[in-house]
C-alpha cells in the first residue's frame, strides 16, 4: 500500500465503539487499544460500528482508478474493524 494512501486513514475515527471500555467513545482515535492483536471474530463481539459518529469527509482524487482504488481500501480498513461488506460499501461511497 501506497504511504500516500495510508494518510487517509484518519477519515475513520469514531468507526467502532469498544463495548468494554468505560468511556465509549473518545473522538480522535481511530484504532482503540489493542484492536489489531484480535481475531476478526473478536472484533465483532467486542468493538460496535458505529458509521454515524465518522464525520462526514469529501476526499478529493485525481483519476478514476484511484479513485476506486481509495474506495477499495478505505472499505477494506472498515472491515478490518468489524464492518460487514454492506456496512463498508454504506460508508464508503464514490462520486466521480
Amino acid at each position: 500500500m501506497s504511504m500516500s494512501y495510508r494518510q487517509l486513514y484518519f477519515a475513520h475515527r469514531g468507526a467502532v465503539q469498544d463495548t468494554t471500555a468505560p468511556e465509549r467513545f473518545q473522538f480522535g482515535r481511530v484504532l482503540p487499544v489493542d484492536l489489531e492483536k484480535l481475531p476478526v471474530a473478536q472484533r465483532r463481539s467486542r468493538f460496535h460500528s458505529t458509521p454515524r459518529r465518522i464525520p462526514k469527509t469529501i476526499i478529493f482524487v485525481d483519476g478514476i482508478s484511484k479513485i476506486n482504488t481509495v474506495v477499495e481500501l478505505m472499505r477494506q480498513w472498515l472491515q478490518e474493524l468489524g464492518y460487514s461488506a454492506v456496512e463498508a460499501a454504506e460508508v464508503v461511497c464514490p462520486y466521480s
